[in-house]
């Protein structure tokens, strides 16, 4: 197996996710979104065990400990630092959207 190159992002191409089945793909993106073992079970319609070996399978082949640590070979190395950029301008909006409708409430407009 190809292991990523560690001075640029990480490029899909370059790990093998062929070694991986259809079903074990599904498992791995349901948990890279946050889906516990039982809530994928119950949208791919198989056992809370199934879905465990599933993972195990996909943490042999792709030689890996942990959801996270799959996650960070699939993110650009400053993947936290682009995600704390994105938070703080996702409050920034709400702020300012919260603000703009304090000042219209104040005047008697209404903001959508």
């Amino acid at each position: 197996m190809k292991k990523p190159n560690q001075n640029t992002e990480f490029n899909l191409q370059e790990t093998d996710l062929g070694e991986l089945t259809r079903q074990e793909l599904r498992v791995l993106l349901f948990s890279f979104r946050g889906y516990s073992a039982k809530e994928i079970g119950g949208i791919m319609g198989v056992s809370i065990k199934t879905v465990e070996v599933h993972k195990y399978n996909i943490f042999r082949k792709l030689n890996s400990e942990s959801v996270l640590k799959l996650l960070n070979k699939f993110l650009p190395e400053n993947w936290t630092n682009q995600l704390f950029d994105m938070y703080l301008m996702q409050r920034q909006l709400r702020d300012q959207k919260m603000n703009l409708q304090r000042q219209c409430t104040a005047t008697g407009n209404s903001a959508q």
